[in-house]
């Protein structure tokens, strides 16, 4: 069985809510001393870090994708190569 694809949209959204959680969870780790603070802000940071990943992605998704077209498009021989060729 294949995984299910979700849209940026749905990721960002995801990782936002695990970002919410975990900002809402990790002070009583802390205080339990199940979590250290150092911890806690590496995994937030890197969550965040997720996210700002993601956002950009969304931000330039049009770009990405007509690029990628493009190229593609290239290797498979669709379009004219740049190159000027001489004849003799």
């Amino acid at each position: 069985m294949s995984e299910p694809q979700f849209s940026l949209v749905a990721q960002i959204a995801e990782v936002d809510r695990e970002i919410v959680m975990r900002e809402k969870v990790y002070p009583a780790w802390i205080k339990s001393h199940r979590m250290q603070q150092g911890e806690a802000d590496y995994y937030l940071g890197r969550m965040r870090a997720v996210l700002r990943t993601l956002k950009w992605l969304q931000k330039y998704e049009g770009i990405i994708k007509a690029k990628i077209e493009h190229a593609a498009r290239d290797e498979a021989g669709g379009v004219e190569s740049s190159k000027v060729t001489e004849t003799t």
